[in-house]
């Protein structure tokens, strides 16, 4: 993956003959909770430029 920075990491472990034997992956998720109900949702990825969510259950705006 070189010096690039990913929130998406995969990780191959090698064995003791430099066979691949696992895959790991790694990912971020962000949990957010409405201001009006309360209740919790998750997104995996947010764009840079979004300033405004809504909650996926009662619609209320979120910043």
């Amino acid at each position: 993956m070189g010096n690039k920075i990913s929130k998406y990491q995969n990780i191959e472990i090698m064995d003791k003959n430099d066979k691949p034997k696992n895959n790991i992956s790694k990912e971020i998720i962000y949990h957010f909770r409405c201001v009006k109900c309360q209740k919790w949702w998750s997104v995996s990825s947010i764009p840079k430029n979004k300033k405004k969510w809504y909650c996926p259950w009662c619609g209320e705006g979120q910043k």
